[in-house]
């Protein structure tokens, strides 16, 4: 995530020096508060309420799109395609069930690592976590 330049005042809101000494202090990163701080968030719950209440709506907006086309975009496997593929690799890793609802767009999944080429980087890739 790219992050914004901080607002003339300095995001301390006590001018230039302490807010550039404040950015430093992330690494230039946005940053969680530490659990248990006043306003901290646990990004684990986030993200599972994400997966949970919004990636539900935003699958089945997709899924209309795909409507009876073979691709996202155009005749072929596309950019769009692949790009899909390696997002949807990752959430199913925190959520296997989540293309449970959207057969279309597993079905499109299963066509892209399918593609010669794709299938065997897939077999011999690095192994990581996630």
């Amino acid at each position: 995530m790219r992050e914004e330049p901080a607002p003339r005042e300095g995001r301390s809101g006590k001018g230039r020096a302490q807010g550039a000494s404040l950015h430093r202090g992330t690494g230039g990163h946005l940053a969680w508060p530490r659990e248990g701080t006043p306003g901290s968030v646990n990004p684990s719950q986030v993200f599972n309420e994400l997966l949970t209440r919004e990636a539900p709506h935003l699958l089945q907006d997709l899924e209309t799109y795909l409507g009876d086309k073979e691709w996202l975009t155009g005749n072929s496997v596309t950019w769009a395609d692949f790009y899909w593929d390696i997002c949807n690799t990752t959430l199913l890793v925190f959520k296997p069930d989540l293309l449970d609802s959207h057969p279309r767009l597993g079905t499109l999944r299963k066509k892209v690592q399918a593609i010669p080429r794709i299938a065997a980087w897939v077999q011999y890739r690095p192994q990581t976590r996630l």
